[in-house]
């Protein structure tokens, strides 16, 4: 479900950071654009958090070595990649590192549930959202939206992107869009009837 969810607002923010960024805090703040768009990387992960799972194990001790090893492995990447890249690159190694922790939460989790950690996650379910998300995108590629709108193109773009991504999660037929529609069909339905 959460993909289904933070999967397009990955995609608007990585599209529309610049002009975000730029409208919000002004021109001095447009070198955070890529910043922006390199930590939506780090919400992906969020797509896929094993925490919860082990803090309902009563399993603490996992949750504090996935931090240890992402915090080593972000020191590590950060010595390379900040010499590189600046401070895009100590976004990158913070990003990264998140990918760490979630990676040794879901052998613990994997671990503890006699599984395999590719076990743990719908990747069909997890793919056809994905592929949703990027098919949709065809549709704010152009710069027709803020060229034309401005600001408020991006209002539009999203609100058109949002149909096209919808449209091609119910022809992709993804379980958890449709438990999330089913559910908003029921809330405005019971809403309407008081």
């Amino acid at each position: 479900m959460n993909a289904v969810l933070l999967l397009p607002v990955i995609v608007l923010v990585i599209r529309y950071a610049d002009i975000g960024i730029t409208t919000v805090f002004g021109q001095n703040y447009a070198a955070a654009a890529p910043l922006m768009q390199i930590y939506m990387l780090a919400i992906l992960r969020e797509c896929c958090d094993f925490a919860p799972a082990l803090r309902a194990m009563n399993q603490a001790s996992p949750l504090v070595f996935s931090n240890l090893a992402a915090l080593a492995f972000a020191v590590v990447a950060m010595a390379v990649l900040v010499p590189l890249y600046g401070v895009n690159g100590a976004m990158t190694a913070a990003v990264l590192s998140t990918y760490v922790d979630a990676i040794w939460q879901a052998h613990a989790v994997a671990k503890r549930w006699g599984r395999t950690t590719a076990a743990l996650i719908p990747w069909s379910s997890f793919t056809r959202t994905l592929l949703a998300a990027v098919v949709s995108s065809v549709v704010i590629i152009s710069p027709m939206w803020t060229e034309t709108f401005g600001f408020a193109g991006v209002i539009f773009a999203g609100a058109t992107y949002l149909i096209a991504y919808v449209v091609c999660l119910k022809l992709l037929r993804v379980p958890e869009a449709e438990i999330l529609f089913t559910s908003l069909r029921r809330t405005v339905a019971g809403g309407s009837k008081a």
